[in-house]
């Protein structure tokens, strides 16, 4: 493994997914660009929602290629610091990871969101889902959702719903946490 570039890194995450593959993280950044996909895709049927979701998404997908960039960097770093100390001729002969427990390490930290991405996907395509659902089941009702008053109310709801979710989620302690206690 070698340091990756923050140029590179920082061009290629203008589009959303791209910085994370060029990382090595494909699986993320695959669904980053299927995440930006949707909301372009879906611009026109709710036009006051889609393009919030999307900068949204696009922020989101900037900021955490850049501290996935720092998180993979740093482990380079220690690991050819690690290599000078232990007189290891050259890193390119010798695997970075002396260890099975140091591996582990590594992929825990690049993966650490892993389940509450893919339970993320999980909501909008529910969500996605739902609305195309109301489109063609309900037009009275859809006719509310597009206009302006409903589409605000519809997103307002939704950010509400998900500030309650981060809160409960940092009141309540997760099993693992308790399990760390005892």
């Amino acid at each position: 493994m070698k340091m990756k570039n923050f140029a590179a890194t920082v061009i290629m995450s203008v589009l959303p997914g791209l910085g994370h593959l060029y990382l090595g993280l494909s699986r993320r950044g695959i669904q980053l660009m299927i995440g930006a996909f949707v909301c372009i895709a879906f611009i026109p049927v709710l036009p006051m929602v889609f393009p919030f979701a999307l900068t949204v998404l696009w922020f989101f997908s900037f900021f955490d290629a850049l501290k996935r960039l720092t998180i993979i960097n740093n482990y380079v770093r220690y690991f050819e610091e690690r290599a000078i100390e232990d007189s290891i001729p050259s890193l390119s002969t010798v695997s970075p990871f002396s260890s099975l427990d140091e591996e582990v390490i590594y992929f825990r930290a690049l993966n650490s969101k892993r389940v509450q991405g893919e339970i993320g996907i999980g909501i909008v395509l529910v969500i996605a889902g739902g609305i195309l659902f109301t489109k063609f089941i309900s037009p009275p009702l859809w006719s509310w959702m597009s206009s302006r008053e409903g589409a605000t109310l519809l997103l307002a709801s939704v950010l509400v719903l998900y500030g309650l979710v981060i809160i409960i989620k940092r009141i309540i302690p997760s099993k693992k946490n308790k399990m760390e206690h005892v």
